[in-house]
């Protein structure tokens, strides 16, 4: 299957907030008969830092770069165009900023897909 994938993450301390993300061109690919299923991805990967200072004001910046997805889990057909299950993915960036040069983190999910 083709399709197009998304992934984040963000973190906040201090009035600062870090976010990473990627959007990519994904394949995945079921191997066997059984539910389970490989994913990767290759597309467009951006940092963005944003800064509340204490006079109201908000500094931000945003850069981007290169990113890669790959994910494995396990999918149940629910209806004929609906399934859902879960997945664990590796996200690599690589964005070759000031803010981030490469950056790289694991996330579970539970995945809903629409096929036509």
């Amino acid at each position: 299957l083709l399709g197009l994938e998304s992934s984040g993450w963000a973190k906040e301390e201090g009035g600062a907030t870090l976010s990473l993300s990627t959007l990519a061109f994904g394949v995945t690919y079921y191997p066997g008969e059984t539910g389970f299923l490989l994913r990767g991805g290759i597309g467009f990967a951006s940092s963005s830092y944003e800064l509340e200072l204490s006079n109201g004001f908000t500094q931000s910046k945003t850069e981007t770069g290169f990113g890669l997805q790959g994910a494995m889990g396990y999918e149940w057909r629910l209806t004929q165009k609906f399934a859902m299950g879960p997945q664990v993915e590796y996200v690599y960036l690589n964005i070759g900023g000031d803010l981030v040069d490469t950056a790289n983190f694991f996330d579970a999910t539970l995945g809903f897909n629409w096929y036509w």
